[in-house]
């Protein structure tokens, strides 16, 4: 046995044997036997993709220039078969691999004679798909809430590698296993671009996926209903502590969860123009920066309800009639209040299909100012006050104080529940009118002996009147005149007299009494003479002639004082 040293890897050697004897020696045929070759360099990665790795390595030692060398490379994942693959080139493309998956790679030189090397092994990741549908949603003022789906053939051994930056910096860092992640800590109303990676392993990253949004910016703050009118609401708030030049404002309207408008401005106020009188209202403020909103900030209002309309009040004695017409827009009731004397004397609230209030057991003559405010919600309108007053109440029954032939003295009771001082009299006779405070009248220049129709009203405020009390009264009549006896004797006085100014319906009331006084007779006629009969003869007799009128009136009585004659003396024999 034989052992060469000193011969190169991955040769053809010839080899004989020559056996010696003596002198003499006989050759073998000639054996070709080969080294072993040398394994190949370091293997290295040179590109990874989703689905193919680039392996290269080196000339192995001392082996350059050797022919016939070839390379063997085999390759395997966690739990599959291995795969080969034979190339003379120092560099192979494994390809059709799946993404994100552990291989082992192995190569080993080929030499002459098929005798191959020692192996050299390297283990790498093919590189992770991305990940799919990448969103980012802004989730408050300081957090964004990312969502994606999971990369095509997805491991359950990958993570996700999620960065975040401003426009100026890098700002964190975080790994999640889960397909969706909540980013905190970030500023308000601020723009912010997200990265995911998928990470198969320890530098092994999948492309990454990016996507931008803005957290929500602050809300707004003390935000205040101003400058109510029936119309327009002015809305106003504060700015943020942390305002920047890129927000606006979105401000929207509501009526009864509708939407009636919105707007966006810049400025930290808005009036809306053109709303229902007396209807609520919802409004809400939010802030907006590239399409991102805050949180909304809401606060309702009434605008302010419409004035009723064609107010007017109508009494009587002891009512008065309110009615309206209703104004424009919404009204959930109506208050209708009375004063007198600046004093509230009733009010009443009345539901908003009411336009019409009858106040009762109101005094008479007084004047009285009426008022209708509506009301919606907090907010009420007053109408402008309108002023009546009730008719007074009439004047008591006439009675006659005293009368002449040329005047007649009247009075009558003062209206009831009325208060002094605050109402007159207005008396009416002839086509003449007198006006007094007092409850009694003395008309003069009257003729004698004539029916006179007098009227009295109360006369309150404003002018009004009171129903009229009418009364028909004679003046007195003329005394009769020339009252004398025409005849005498011891039975009978025969009287005649005069009237100045004799009137249809005139009558002579005749009276005689005896001399103690006592009433002998008395009877009414109409002519100017009577006979006195049965009286005593040589009595001394009073004889009265008063004028009457057609209702009794009596003028001055007019007496007269007559003896009857005596009978004359018999002698009897």
């Amino acid at each position: 046995m034989a052992s060469f040293t000193g011969l190169q890897s991955g040769r053809v050697y010839a080899v004989t044997v020559t056996a010696v004897a003596g002198h003499f020696s006989n050759q073998s045929a000639t054996c070709q036997l080969a080294t072993v070759p040398n394994p190949p360099g370091p293997l290295n990665i040179t590109e990874r993709t989703t689905n193919s790795l680039s392996v290269q390595w080196k000339t192995p030692g001392l082996m350059t220039g050797a022919p016939d060398i070839s390379y063997n490379i085999s390759y395997r994942s966690t739990g599959t078969g291995a795969s080969g693959q034979s190339t003379s080139s120092l560099r192979y493309n494994l390809l059709s691999l799946s993404s994100g998956t552990f291989y082992t790679i192995t190569v080993i030189t080929v030499g002459p004679q098929d005798l191959g090397s020692a192996p050299v092994n390297t283990s790498v990741y093919t590189l992770p798909k991305p990940v799919v549908s990448l969103t980012a949603s802004p989730l408050s003022t300081s957090s964004v809430k990312l969502q994606w789906t999971d990369p095509v053939d997805v491991k359950s051994y990958y993570s996700y590698r999620v960065q975040y930056s401003n426009a100026t910096v890098p700002v964190g860092e975080k790994t999640v296993n889960t397909s969706f992640t909540d980013v905190p800590g970030l500023e308000p109303g601020t723009g912010y671009t997200f990265t995911v990676t998928t990470v198969a392993a320890a530098g092994s990253d999948g492309i990454p996926e990016h996507t931008f949004s803005y957290t929500k910016p602050k809300a707004v703050s003390n935000l205040l209903v101003e400058d109510l009118n029936t119309s327009a609401i002015k809305l106003s708030w504060s700015e943020q502590d942390d305002h920047k030049p890129t927000y606006s404002y979105l401000v929207t309207v509501s009526k009864r969860g509708s939407m009636v408008t919105n707007v966006s401005t810049t400025v930290e106020s808005y009036t809306f123009t053109h709303l229902q009188p007396g209807d609520s209202y919802t409004f809400s403020v939010v802030t907006v920066v590239q399409g991102v909103k805050s949180d909304s900030v809401e606060t309702s209002s009434y605008t302010k309800p419409g004035v009723v309309t064609n107010i007017a009040a109508t009494g009587t004695t002891t009512t008065m009639n309110v009615t309206w017409d209703a104004p424009v827009g919404q009204v959930d009731s109506y208050t209708v209040t009375i004063y007198n004397d600046n004093v509230m004397e009733n009010n009443h609230t009345l539901s908003n299909d009411s336009l019409e209030l009858v106040f009762q057991n109101l005094k008479p003559g007084k004047v009285y100012v009426v008022r209708v405010v509506t009301n919606s919600g907090p907010l009420t309108e007053a109408s402008l006050n309108v002023t009546n007053a009730t008719y007074p109440n009439p004047p008591g029954t006439q009675m006659v104080e005293d009368q002449t032939t040329g005047s007649i003295n009247i009075s009558w009771a003062r209206p009831l529940d009325m208060d002094l001082g605050q109402y007159r009299f207005s008396v009416f006779h002839l086509g003449q009118h007198n006006l007094t405070e007092h409850n009694w009248i003395l008309l003069e220049n009257l003729q004698s002996g004539t029916l006179y129709n007098i009227t009295v009203v109360t006369v309150g405020p404003l002018d009004y009147q009171s129903t009229a009390v009418t009364t028909a009264n004679y003046t007195r009549p003329h005394s009769v005149s020339g009252l004398t006896e025409a005849g005498i004797t011891p039975t009978d006085v025969t009287l005649v007299w005069d009237q100045p100014e004799n009137k249809a319906g005139y009558s002579f009331k005749v009276e005689v009494t005896y001399p103690n006084g006592s009433l002998f007779i008395s009877v009414t006629v109409n002519n100017t003479t009577r006979i006195v009969t049965g009286l005593q003869s040589g009595s001394n007799y009073t004889f009265t002639v008063t004028t009457l009128t057609e209702d009794g009136t009596m003028a001055t009585p007019v007496k007269v004082f007559y003896y009857t004659s005596m009978f004359p003396w018999t002698i009897s024999h």
